[in-house]
């Protein structure tokens, strides 16, 4: 079942009621569950309290967004949809750790300092980027591979 999927990759789940669940949210440091997993006519929602994004929720998790639907549904099977859906998730995501780059970047070109979680989520962002072999869109990105 694809709600198993998703719940295996989460901390502390608990069943809330019908089809509904809580969890750690591993996007961000959850000392308390603060995830909500809800599903509903062959689809999965997710809901962090705290704000982050079923983006990444499920990037964090590796997942994509078509894991959210029931491999029955129709919507899950048609092939084109699952690969525009997809597409779209890694261009998103792709343009989250640029623009968490470009941010960085800001901070410390200003005379800033980066705080600990600061300098983790760039970093995760620059590794994302290079893993997918995305160049030229950062200068922390560029400035990191010299």
């Amino acid at each position: 079942m694809f709600l198993d999927k998703i719940l295996s990759r989460l901390d502390k789940v608990k069943r809330t009621g019908d089809g509904q669940y809580i969890a750690r949210c591993p996007s961000h440091d959850d000392k308390s569950p603060s995830l909500a997993i809800t599903e509903r006519d062959k689809k999965c929602l997710l809901h962090c309290f705290a704000g982050c994004s079923a983006l990444d929720v499920l990037d964090s998790i590796s997942l994509e967004m078509s894991d959210l639907f029931d491999d029955d549904d129709t919507v899950a099977n048609d092939s084109d949809w699952k690969e525009r859906s997809t597409a779209r998730f890694q261009s998103q995501m792709i343009e989250r750790a640029q623009h968490t780059l470009d941010i960085t970047n800001n901070i410390i070109e200003a005379g800033g300092k980066l705080t600990e979680k600061e300098a983790i989520r760039a970093n995760k962002a620059m590794k994302y980027l290079e893993e997918r072999k995305v160049v030229g869109c950062s200068t922390w990105l560029n400035r990191r591979r010299k």
